[in-house]
């Protein structure tokens, strides 16, 4: 992928944040282990993958438009394709959420992952936050392999956050520190 412009939501741009969830391919689990004192994972693959997709979310554009607590960072190709997007906002413990990222299916592995997670970086530090947490799920071994490689750590995991919707499945806590 050539040039990647990454810009917050405006009126102009706003409507891309309506779009439909896009599915993800299930390959693996990342098992999140803890000795005590230490996160560390391991990874279980599955003999067939699958693919998985989150429900569309209702969210009203304008609740992010020159919101100071929260907002949507959209990356382009230099077509003008928006390409995928993160939603993020301040939390209470200093730290920037990251509450939904995606990158569009046909576009993964070309670099707009780091692009959005760079310019959400660049948001929580303007923010003078202390760093970043998001959560993903377990089953959703890419996600959790590229937030590892990215410099995150795992800080925790919870066996009954997805009980009454994904039975089974566990979440994942990823923190990245400045």
């Amino acid at each position: 992928m050539n040039k990647l412009t990454v810009l917050p939501i405006n009126q102009s741009n706003q409507q891309h944040l309506l779009r439909p969830n896009a599915a993800f391919e299930i390959i693996g689990h990342c098992i999140a282990l803890y000795d005590g004192e230490v996160w560390s994972h391991k990874e279980v693959l599955l003999p067939q993958k699958s693919t998985k997709c989150f429900p569309d979310e209702t969210l009203d554009p304008a609740e992010f438009i020159d919101c100071p607590d929260k907002t949507v960072l959209f990356c382009f190709t230099e077509t003008g394709r928006c390409a995928g997007h993160v939603r993020l906002h301040k939390n209470w413990n200093h730290l920037a959420n990251i509450d939904d990222i995606e990158v569009e299916a046909d576009l993964r592995g070309q670099g707009i992952g780091h692009a959005l997670i760079n310019a959400a970086v660049e948001w929580a530090k303007a923010q003078q936050l202390k760093g970043i947490v998001l959560e993903a799920q377990d089953c959703n071994l890419l996600a959790c392999r590229f937030y590892l490689n990215y410099g995150f750590v795992i800080g925790g995991a919870d066996s009954l956050l997805y009980e009454a919707t994904a039975r089974g499945e566990k979440a994942i806590f990823f923190y990245y520190w400045f």
